[in-house]
């Protein structure tokens, strides 16, 4: 062996020494940053204020003929229509093409879909604008239910907070 190569094995081991040594810290250290994240995610959910699920229950005010067909209906105190509706009267092929267009993966996740998250904000740095959302059914329904339409990433972090406190309480 020569002088050359025997300094370069030398040098090298104390090399890879290093490096596993900083990956293992770097390892710890992502690791220990998840559980914190994770921590403080679970506790800003125990802490959150109640959904207004009673507020969100209240239908409009209806006037029916003496065959329970309407005659007129009023809006609710927000000046929203909100007409008394049961899962009979709604066409399941109408649910059907409502998860298909907004929510294809509604029963895979639990209530933020991380995918379109991780879509969203890709396209987001990449083209310097929003091209395309991630909200899903119950991230809608949680802006709903907050009556939420300003555009912030707090908002959309609230959201995601209010979509998994919604899906937690009512699935």
């Amino acid at each position: 062996m020569t002088a050359a190569s025997n300094n370069e094995a030398l040098s090298s081991k104390p090399r890879w020494r290093t490096l596993r040594r900083w990956g293992f810290r770097a390892a710890v250290f992502l690791l220990v940053s998840l559980c914190a994240g994770w921590a403080a995610f679970e506790t800003t959910l125990r802490n959150l204020p109640p959904l207004p699920l009673k507020a969100a229950g209240e239908v409009s005010v209806t006037v029916l003929d003496r065959n329970d067909r309407l005659l007129r209906a009023f809006t609710t105190k927000e000046g929203r229509w909100r007409l008394p509706v049961t899962n009979k009267d709604v066409d399941p092929r109408y649910l059907q093409m409502l998860l298909a267009f907004e929510d294809r993966r509604f029963w895979e996740h639990g209530g933020v879909d991380a995918l379109a998250l991780s879509r969203a904000a890709q396209q987001l740095a990449m083209n310097g604008r929003i091209v395309s959302g991630a909200s899903t059914l119950t991230m809608q329904t949680a802006r709903l239910l907050d009556a939420t339409y300003e555009r912030s990433v707090f908002v959309k972090v609230w959201q995601i907070l209010r979509a998994v406190q919604l899906e937690r309480q009512l699935t």
